[in-house]
């Protein structure tokens, strides 16, 4: 059995539940740019860290600093690790609590 760790914010998910995540995050977005500041990689792992500028469905501008890590095994994502850091916006926009 392979096991994958994904985790947004520090919190560990199921690749189910993380793909569940990612889409009703989505669902709060209305539009969202990025823009790489950073990337990286070596061997199998890859560092992006990104500014993501955007609106929510609500029209109230978000703005956040985006790392992400991956590694990577049998030329497949097998890791997952994402952080967000909120600038500007609401809260709800990142929540993981109702995870």
């Amino acid at each position: 059995m392979r096991i994958i760790l994904n985790t947004i914010n520090g919190i560990i998910l199921s690749r189910p539940k993380y793909i569940t995540h990612v889409i009703e995050q989505r669902k709060n977005i209305q539009t969202m740019e990025f823009e790489c500041k950073i990337h990286m990689s070596q061997n199998d792992k890859l560092f992006i860290l990104c500014d993501a500028k955007g609106t929510n469905t609500q029209g109230d501008e978000i703005i956040a600093e985006v790392i992400s890590y991956f590694e990577f095994k049998d030329q497949k994502v097998f890791k997952i690790h994402g952080q967000v850091h909120l600038l500007k916006g609401n809260p709800s926009d990142v929540d993981m609590s109702q995870e």
